[in-house]
């Protein structure tokens, strides 16, 4: 998180709004990114991320709560694949995609978990 609005003053300059990852990423080299678990970014926004990190800064996205808590890991390949494009863009910048599953998820839902990693593009880190 890169706006955290009580870092403006201590660690954020007053005044600095949309600009905040900017300075974030002068003195952090990696975030983990949640706005994706709630919302897919739009190309927009993610130039705009492009453009405010440089090159050896990392982020940590979670994958969309549709896949993880709505899907519950299945059926999901097409909307795995469309979160992958759209943040594709950020390249080198891509650090590993977190999978996040919902609290009710139990042991009887491992097969399904191991079938949803074994389909996973493996050129993507995970975690």
């Amino acid at each position: 998180m890169w706006a955290h609005q009580p870092w403006v003053g201590r660690f954020l300059s007053p005044g600095n709004r949309g600009r905040e990852l900017a300075e974030y990423a002068g003195w952090c080299n990696a975030v983990e990114g949640n706005t994706t678990f709630y919302a897919e970014p739009s190309a927009s926004t993610i130039e705009r991320w492009c453009e405010q990190a440089p090159p050896g800064f990392r982020f940590a996205f979670k994958l969309p709560r549709t896949i993880t808590h709505d899907r519950r890991l299945s059926g999901t390949d097409r909307l795995v694949g469309t979160f992958l494009r759209r943040i594709a863009p950020l390249g080198e910048r891509l650090g590993p995609v977190q999978i996040q599953l919902p609290p009710s998820f139990a042991p009887t839902s491992l097969p399904t978990f191991e079938a949803f990693v074994r389909a996973l593009p493996r050129d993507v880190g995970w975690v």
